[in-house]
């Protein structure tokens, strides 16, 4: 439960025909909090149906809450391994969240990543080399991940590495290739992309998380958003606190299965 994150509800059971089979199967689906802003869910499709009520501001804005929400889901030893503008959902101009976990996976506190041997579409314009060689994923790969993100939000919504297919996109990215700065986008913001976008950031993914959204928020929020900011940040230290409380009542709680 973050404010920065789509609520899950609960799950349910739906059985449902398997037409090859002729059998009833049943699929495990989740129920969320419905996000929707002018009729529109997706933070992709709205900066591509509005581009005009966009502004730099905004997308600092927007950066900043991916990142906290992010930043929570390390904290959890969670990886989201599918972070990209798509599935940012937006519910009005000051609140994003984040959604579609359904390639989320836990990992192991002591391994600090999560290694897939499954096949299957990947979003390769998305992951990082150690994601697409070798199926390895951690809050490393998410960091990547949510640079990508970030450069479609400047970009007003363009497709990553346009004109290059899945293969040439993890040749190119091999050879040291990057995404060039978008033309809106600041200086010191495109730096902050490239960080994500280094093969061994030398630093955990919460800590590269933080200094981002630390940059976001105090050197390019003007004083009219700043109000935004402060209002984030106590929603984050009050989150912190429910947290510690959540984790002390649990370790004192006698729970039968």
């Amino acid at each position: 439960e973050h404010h920065c994150i789509v609520r899950l509800f609960g799950l349910v059971n739906k059985s449902v025909l398997n037409p090859t089979t002729g059998r009833k199967e049943t699929n495990l689906m989740m129920v969320q909090e419905f996000v929707s802003y002018n009729g529109i869910s997706s933070l992709l499709d709205y900066i591509r149906n509005f581009p005009d009520d966009c502004q730099t501001n905004d997308f600092i804005i927007w950066s900043s809450l991916i990142c906290s929400g992010m930043k929570y889901l390390e904290e959890r030893n969670y990886v989201h391994r599918d972070l990209a503008l798509r599935n940012i959902l937006i519910k009005n101009k000051q609140d994003v969240k984040i959604s579609d976990f359904g390639l989320s996976r836990a990992v192991l506190q002591e391994s600090e990543e999560y290694t897939t041997q499954s096949g299957g579409k990947w979003p390769v314009r998305w992951y990082a080399p150690e994601s697409v060689n070798y199926g390895k994923f951690s809050s490393k790969s998410d960091v990547w991940s949510f640079g990508v993100t970030l450069w479609e939000m400047f970009s007003f919504g363009e497709q990553p590495y346009s004109g290059k297919d899945g293969t040439q996109v993890r040749e190119f990215v091999e050879r040291g290739g990057r995404l060039p700065k978008p033309r809106e986008c600041p200086d010191k913001i495109y730096r902050k992309m490239k960080e994500c976008w280094l093969i061994d950031p030398g630093k955990n993914g919460n800590s590269l998380l933080l200094a981002i959204r630390s940059t976001l928020s105090n050197v390019y929020a003007p004083s009219l958003s700043q109000g935004r900011f402060d209002k984030w940040n106590k929603l984050d230290e009050t989150q912190e606190g429910r947290s510690e409380e959540t984790r002390l009542n649990s370790s004192h709680a006698n729970i039968s299965y």
